[in-house]
């Protein structure tokens, strides 16, 4: 069974295109090297 932590269940209620915007502004996966921020 999967372990799903609160911080998951609280972005998983958010629209993936809101998420998507703030990776863009925050240039979180400018550095990633396999696994960008919405795979984790």
């Amino acid at each position: 069974m999967a372990n799903i932590t609160l911080f998951a269940q609280a972005i998983g209620k958010l629209p993936k295109e809101c998420i998507r915007k703030i990776i863009r502004e925050e240039k979180t996966d400018k550095h990633s090297k396999g696994y960008d921020t919405w795979s984790q």
